[in-house]
């Protein structure tokens, strides 16, 4: 009766154990999608590439920047590229071209393939150095995607779209940690302080900026929780120089070293958050446990 008792409980663990599992499990999805090329773009670059990975805390990136396996399929002079995405629970993209012209930190999903996706006219700001600017990249059919919505270095709201998980408070806690006026600057994690920062550039103090960010968010300005979900190196990836290019731009922009940092962050998923994860294991142990006893009360008697 014994080993009918463990075998329960190890059957019970099992599948505990694979609904877990199912509770971390992220979407991925792979297909081709379309780049519509602008003509300034076009006649100034002879590549173009794909730089694709999970922005979330801890996901992974795909490869290194515009190596071979990032390079659209493209033929001078053909108003479109494509590229196949290979399979993977990817979030974010950045397009860019030999030149070193680059588009912004871009939000995609499993929606977004076989979609197309297209430079817009609007500009945005790095969100870490404020003196340069990308242009935004757009998907025809998909609208709940395209510029990575984050608070930027100098306070300011950029991008509309959210990462799996992301909302308004969450933009608003991130900022506020990694930007205390109290922190240490730490480049190994991204942490900068608004005293040598932001109040150099806006010349408002952190207890003015706080207020004026959760103002504009229409969030609680109150102590971030442990819930907020850590900075991700997204915000980095985005190292275009103040004339990006684009549609309406023949300007070229400064090459970028920068590998988006999918090396920096420090969980897995697509915004599946660790309590259900919890929950669903002491679910399963404390059924195994019920399994047990049960068992062991029928031998008994």
């Amino acid at each position: 009766m014994t080993k009918k008792i463990l075998s329960v409980i190890t059957t019970a663990a099992v599948l505990g154990t694979m609904a877990c599992a199912g509770a971390v499990s992220s979407s991925a999805y792979s297909g081709e999608i379309t780049f519509e090329v602008p003509e300034t773009w076009a006649n100034a670059n002879k590549f173009f590439y794909a730089h694709i990975w999970n922005g979330l805390p801890g996901g992974a990136g795909l490869y290194a920047w515009q190596t071979a396996d990032e390079k659209m399929t493209w033929t001078k002079g053909d108003a479109t590229a494509t590229y196949q995405v290979p399979d993977g629970d990817w979030n974010l993209i950045i397009v860019s071209g030999n030149t070193g012209i680059q588009t912004y930190d871009t939000v995609m999903n499993a929606n977004c393939i076989g979609d197309t996706c297209y430079v817009m006219s609007e500009q945005f700001e790095n969100p870490v150095d404020s003196k340069k600017v990308a242009y935004g990249l757009g998907w025809r059919n998909n609208t709940d995607c395209g510029p990575h919505k984050v608070v930027s270095s100098l306070g300011n709201i950029i991008g509309n779209a959210f990462l799996p998980g992301e909302d308004n408070q969450t933009l608003y806690d991130n900022f506020v940690k990694k930007y205390d006026e109290n922190n240490i600057p730490d480049p190994d994690n991204d942490i900068f302080n608004w005293k040598d920062d932001g109040q150099v550039e806006t010349g408002k103090d952190w207890t003015t900026i706080k207020k004026e960010v959760a103002e504009k968010l229409g969030v609680s300005s109150e102590a971030p929780t442990e819930a907020a979900t850590a900075e991700t190196a997204t915000d980095a990836a985005t190292t275009t120089s103040s004339q990006g290019g684009g549609s309406s731009s023949s300007s070229k922009s400064t090459p970028s070293s920068t590998v988006t940092g999918s090396d920096k962050t420090t969980t897995t998923g697509d915004s599946t958050p660790v309590v259900p994860l919890f929950a669903v294991l002491g679910a399963s142990l404390a059924g195994a446990l019920g399994i047990a006893f049960l068992a062991r009360k029928e031998s008994e008697e």
